[in-house]
C-alpha cells in the first residue's frame, strides 16, 4: 500500500526500513566503538555504537508500540505530557503537534541509520 509522503506511516516504514538495512549491513557493531560521531546529535552519545544500539532500540518501540521499562521514568517526566485541565486541551491541535514533532524525529532518526550505515560501508571499504 503506497502511503502519502509526509504521513505518519510512511515515515515510520522510511526509518524501519533505513535501520533494517543498518542492521544488515553493520555486521560487527563493535567495529563502531570509539568512533566518533561526524555531527554531533544532541543525544549525548559519544560514538557511532552507542548511535547504533539507539537506533535499533528505537526501531522495536516503533515497530512493537512498546516502550521498554528500563529508564523510561527517567527519561520523560510523565507529568510534563499531562494537559493542567480537559478545558485547555484542544485534542485537535494536540495530535498535530505531537504528529509533526514525530514526523520531523523520525526523518531525522531515518537520516541518522543512513549516515551511520554509509558509514561503516566507508571505515570497511565496501561499495555503496
Amino acid at each position: 500500500m503506497q502511503h502519502p509522503k509526509n504521513c505518519l506511516t510512511s515515515a515510520m516504514a522510511k526509518f524501519s526500513e533505513a535501520t533494517c538495512n543498518m542492521e544488515q549491513v553493520v555486521m560487527f557493531p563493535c567495529l563502531l566503538r570509539d568512533v566518533p560521531l561526524e555531527q554531533p546529535q544532541g543525544t549525548g552519545f559519544s560514538d557511532l555504537y552507542q548511535s547504533y544500539i539507539m537506533l535499533k532500540s528505537i526501531r522495536m518501540t516503533v515497530e512493537t508500540g512498546l516502550i521498554p521499562l528500563d529508564g523510561w521514568p527517567a527519561k520523560t517526566n510523565t507529568t510534563d505530557l499531562q494537559p493542567e485541565t480537559d478545558e485547555s486541551l484542544d485534542l485537535e491541535v494536540l495530535l498535530r503537534s505531537h504528529t509533526q514533532g514525530l514526523l520531523h524525529v523520525l526523518s531525522c532518526l531515518t537520516k541518522q541509520a543512513r549516515a551511520l550505515t554509509r558509514r561503516y560501508e566507508d571505515m570497511l571499504g565496501m561499495a555503496h
